[in-house]
């Protein structure tokens, strides 16, 4: 596996990889490790956002796959990810330029389940030059909004979900991701 990564604010990042002749319906779930401990397992075959990293601090991570039959593949390559504490006094200026302050993420983010089958996501604004937000179920792309909610029709009665609101520029930069959990009852 070719390991990458995308910082999109001091707390949070988007590990990405490619995995090389693999046939992906042999493979049951990627394993995500930081620094060497198993941090998540994820069904998403491409990519993780790891939304829990503290401003200041750096990460080596590496992924590997789990076949349907239980066995581990092999690891994949390490990376190590380190972010920036925007308040740090001691952050040089270059040229005039100071870094912008903490990415902005949704907030507020809350889910109301309608039914076994619907639920709402609701958040507030960002204040910055938001173009719109993606929305992510469990690591995978579910749409893209310009407003403040985005409705779930496709859950399962007694699913247990965790949902990703990523502010997104007209530029395509991303600002932040708020993260919940919703269980369906």
């Amino acid at each position: 596996l070719d390991l990458t990564a995308a910082i999109y604010s001091d707390t949070t990042v988007e590990l990405i990889w490619s995995e090389r002749d693999v046939a992906p319906w042999l493979i049951a779930y990627a394993e995500i490790f930081r620094d060497g401990e198993l941090l998540s397992t994820t069904t998403q075959l491409r990519s993780y956002i790891d939304s829990t990293l503290v401003p200041g601090q750096s990460y080596t991570y590496s992924v590997r796959f789990v076949a349907v039959a239980g066995d581990n593949g092999d690891f994949s390559s390490t990376i190590t990810v380190g972010t920036l504490d925007r308040n740090d006094p001691t952050l040089p200026s270059v040229n005039g330029y100071t870094p912008p302050a903490r990415a902005s993420e949704p907030t507020d983010l809350q889910a109301s389940i309608y039914s076994e089958e619907l639920l709402e996501l609701q958040w507030s604004r960002v204040s910055n030059a938001v173009l719109g937000y993606e929305v992510r179920r469990d690591g995978q792309y579910m749409g893209y909004t310009t407003g403040v909610s985005y409705l779930d029709a496709t859950i399962s009665p007694s699913g247990d979900y965790v949902y990703e609101v990523i502010a997104v520029t007209a530029a395509g930069e991303i600002l932040g991701v708020a993260m919940t959990r919703a269980a369906v009852q």
